[in-house]
């Protein structure tokens, strides 16, 4: 179901960090259903009952790179969580950063139905039978983002490293052939960062990603139905655009960079925009509203890794941070897990979400789902 749920692609070429291929593991039973040591790190949710999460077994992540590395390990469900089932996994490692060298390794997930998906991050790897087979794209460069969006997969990809250009590419959903975005190309300013992309009932946007200290200010693009994209301009004022969310095929949340956290909404596609008062924090983090709703917007702390295996972050805790009325009040809720934060956040239906609570080898890493528009997060067991 392609374009049902909303996504947050975050574009960004600084990146240093390497990973071994050694020390790996299995991450399934005998009757290839998933193991308890599964590590969850990324998800990708194509109705309230059916997604896949991307992850591994015995990984350790920080901020000096995957200091365990180990293969990826692809699970799913077909039954809101209840029962989850391993896939295959292409022959690469799990990381959490790109690195600018580039290669096979992957970092996240999308899938655009039960049958077609893809792995990447900064490799680009494709699979149009629900995950029993992998094959690797030809596409050149680092691949940052997947959207899917009207029958068609948008990928953003900075390079290849020699050129340092950044591009939109697109290929119909249910097979791979990748070809540059035309009315899109040499919209990023030189130097800048790339794209974000996000994509939901047939519409999809594009926004520039200006680098820190960038002079360019950043652009918004959308392209609804199959029609040309259309230039949109800046939604952010003053400040830089961090992330993009979409809730329906008009209704899109944009997180803005600047002296202050600022967040901007439209109803309209983009055309129009205007600002919501933002939670209490001074942090970026994942944003996510629930499908079809205009007034409901979850904000999460971000992930913060250990500075070593060694050294755990303080504790402290990290939140969740919701309104319901758009932006007037927000509700806090706190989790004491060391700080460790959140990452993919996203929704599935108006109820159904689901959110990534750590990190690999972090004091919490866990899935968790919601059913009620996201005033309220449970585990799942994997």
């Amino acid at each position: 179901m392609a374009g049902r749920r909303s996504v947050v692609g975050l574009v960004c070429a600084a990146g240093v960090l390497l990973s071994s291929a050694t020390g790996f593991a299995l991450a399934a039973s005998q009757d290839g259903s998933a193991s308890a040591a599964f590590q969850p790190w990324a998800s990708s949710f194509v109705s309230a009952s059916t997604g896949f999460v991307l992850g591994g077994v015995g990984c350790r992540f920080g901020v000096n790179g995957a200091q365990r590395p180990c293969k990826p390990v692809v699970v799913t469900t077909s039954d809101r969580g209840g029962s989850w089932h391993r896939l295959s996994a292409p022959p690469a490692l799990l990381q959490w950063l790109v690195t600018p060298a580039g290669g096979p390794d992957v970092r996240a997930i999308t899938f655009a139905d039960s049958h077609d998906g893809w792995l990447y991050g900064p490799g680009l790897w494709a699979t149009h039978d629900g995950g029993a087979h992998w094959t690797r794209t030809a596409v050149k460069g680092l691949v940052m983002s997947v959207v899917t969006g009207g029958g068609w997969a948008y990928a953003a990809v900075v390079g290849p490293r020699s050129a340092g250009a950044a591009s939109v590419l697109r290929s119909p959903v249910g097979r791979d052939d990748w070809k540059p975005v035309r009315s899109l190309a040499g919209s990023v300013a030189s130097g800048d960062g790339g794209w974000l992309l996000a994509a939901s009932g047939g519409s999809l946007w594009a926004g520039t990603l200006p680098v820190p200290n960038s002079t360019s200010a950043p652009e918004l693009w959308r392209s609804a139905d199959g029609a040309p994209w259309q230039r949109l301009g800046n939604p952010c004022g003053s400040g830089s655009l961090a992330s993009l969310t979409a809730s329906s095929a008009s209704d899109l949340v944009m997180l803005c960079g600047g002296r202050a956290l600022q967040i901007a909404a439209s109803s309209d596609g983009g055309v129009h925009t205007q600002r919501v008062p933002a939670p209490a924090t001074s942090v970026f983090g994942p944003l996510a509203a629930p499908l079809n709703t205009r007034t409901t917007i979850v904000f999460a702390y971000p992930l913060r890794l250990a500075l070593s295996a060694s050294v755990p972050p303080p504790p402290s805790p990290s939140s969740l941070d919701r309104t319901a009325d758009g932006g007037r009040s927000w509700t806090r809720s706190p989790y004491s897990d060391h700080g460790v934060g959140w990452a993919d956040l996203q929704f599935s239906s108006p109820g159904v979400g689901w959110v990534i609570h750590g990190f690999p080898g972090a004091s919490v890493d866990q899935l968790m789902q919601t059913t009620d528009a996201g005033a309220t997060f449970k585990p799942v067991r994997l």
